[in-house]
């Protein structure tokens, strides 16, 4: 036994020797093995995502150059041991073709960059403003040129390696090459063209601002006349608005020639249009400023007048009573700060006449109203009510029941109560929608058991105090019966629940 036991160490020993080798082989390899991780294309993407600068792009083409050649440099094709003998052909094609394939996809990606750029400066733009954010453009490109041209010339270079080196390219890779070669020339010229058309956009923008100019300070004086009469109230607020858009472009295009502002001193003061504010002296009248008030009564007016025939002679059982109060006390108080505005005999609106109603109405909305309910109030005012879609406000102010308001929110409270209590029963009984006991399987007896019941344990206690407190409650009465049968059964589920989890753990489980 110690002969054999020694003659295995001796082997053992041999092979670790013969083996070393191989192993640092396989070890030369694995530093390149990032190439195995990513395809070329999922590299470029990530390389595009994570913005790198063309400084560095050219830096990444001149690594996986030299990756490439460092592979076929680690290792020969064929490798002889003492002991075995190593293939490497397979795995340093296969490592050199992912490095040049990487490279050749970056570059790609680059040629794309001059691409893009040279269909930007082809644009025609269609305004001052995108003629001037086209010179910003053609401006940052010429900035970038020169790193563009030093990749490009990094790219000559590593392809002058590669045909130094004999090294086999597809088509592809060659027509790539050679296109790249080619683009930092092609657009020098792309960028003198663009700047010569935008020259000539620049001067036709100008005059065209000259012309719009002028036609905006006409449409002002135009709409100065036409707000001194208030004729056509809402006409005259959409002109105020667009000529304010109008200013705001045109300053914004004066900013983009490099010219003074012109401004308009009759429009709004430092009020907001849809290109920024316009703003004015705070000596000279402002147009807008004057309006408003007469604007924002006509608002008032004509919403309320829209609004009333609705809420008096359409279907009572459509009116929004929260909504009509809050829209009925916001025309109130914003007609009573406009009238402090305007000069001349007071005005009256029909906003004060309807808001004494408001308090009916929201009584006679109220969601928890049931036919016990409207038979209470018929019983009080002496005339059968019933708020469907037959009656109307109309119809309340002809029977007189703003003589009987007291009486109906008296109802309405009660009303209000009773649909508390059932909208908590709805919702206790919509909180079990989904509720599921869950089992595991026992040991290896081919029973289960129950699992996970202290969330479902913890609802029904819950459940059970909330329905004792309910039937404590004077607005009890036409639920009771629902809320006992609930409870009743909330307590035998409870009951049921707790003798069986008694059983489970006498049995053990």
């Amino acid at each position: 036994m110690p002969y054999f036991a020694a003659l295995r160490a001796r082997i053992e020993a041999v092979l670790t020797r013969a083996l070393a080798a191989p192993a640092a082989l396989a070890a030369a390899l694995g530093e390149f093995s990032e190439l195995l991780t990513r395809t070329a294309e999922e590299r470029v993407a990530a390389w595009e995502a994570e913005g790198h600068e063309l400084e560095e792009t050219g830096a990444e083409l001149e690594r996986l150059q030299q990756l490439a050649l460092r592979v076929e440099a680690a290792v020969e094709p064929s490798v002889c041991f003492r002991l075995v003998a190593v293939d490497c052909s397979a795995a340093r094609a296969a490592l050199a073709a992912r490095a040049r394939a990487a490279r050749a996809a970056l570059q790609a990606w680059l040629q794309a960059r001059f691409e893009a750029i040279a269909l930007r400066l082809n644009e025609d733009p269609a305004d001052a403003e995108a003629m001037d954010a086209l010179e910003r453009f053609a401006a940052e490109a010429s900035q970038e040129l020169p790193a563009l041209e030093e990749r490009c010339a990094a790219a000559a270079l590593a392809g002058g390696v590669l045909e130094a080196g004999r090294a086999a390219l597809d088509d592809a890779a060659v027509e790539a090459h050679w296109r790249l070669r080619r683009w930092p020339l092609a657009l020098q010229a792309e960028l003198a063209a663009a700047a010569a058309r935008l020259e000539g956009y620049r001067g036709r923008y100008k005059l065209q601002l000259a012309a719009d100019q002028r036609a905006l300070s006409q449409d002002i004086q135009a709409t100065k006349a036409r707000c001194d009469r208030l004729a056509a109230v809402q006409e005259v607020e959409a002109r105020l608005a667009a000529l304010g858009e109008k200013a705001a472009v045109y300053q914004a295009r004066e900013d983009i020639f490099g010219q003074p502002r012109t401004e308009h001193p009759q429009l709004a003061q430092a009020r907001p249009w849809a290109g920024g504010y316009i703003w004015i002296s705070s000596v000279t009248p402002s147009v807008a400023a004057s309006f408003e008030p007469y604007a924002s009564l006509w608002r008032t007016a004509a919403e309320l007048g829209r609004r009333l025939p609705d809420w008096l002679d359409g279907p009572f059982d459509e009116i929004d009573a929260e909504g009509l109060a809050n829209d009925v006390d916001t025309w109130w108080r914003g007609s009573a700060r406009l009238l402090k505005q305007l000069e001349g005999p007071a005005l009256d609106v029909a906003n004060a006449d309807f808001q004494k109603h408001v308090p009916l109405i929201t009584a006679l909305r109220n969601p928890g109203l049931r036919g016990r309910h409207w038979e209470r109030i018929s019983a009080a005012v002496g005339s059968s009510i019933k708020g469907d879609a037959g009656f109307s406000l109309s119809r309340a102010l002809q029977l007189g029941l703003p003589s009987f308001v007291g009486a109906i929110e008296e109802v309405s409270e009660y009303a209000s109560k009773e649909f508390a209590l059932e909208r908590t029963l709805d919702k206790m009984q919509a909180e079990w929608a989904g509720v599921a006991l869950g089992a595991a399987p026992w040991r290896a007896t081919g029973t289960s058991v129950l699992r996970g019941t202290d969330d479902i344990q913890q609802l029904l206690d819950d459940q059970v105090v909330k329905t004792q407190s309910m039937r404590a409650s004077p607005y009890i009465g036409p639920f009771e019966e629902r809320v006992k049968a609930w409870e009743a059964k909330l307590v035998l589920t409870q009951d049921t629940l707790d003798a069986w989890l008694q059983c489970q753990q006498v049995g053990g489980g």
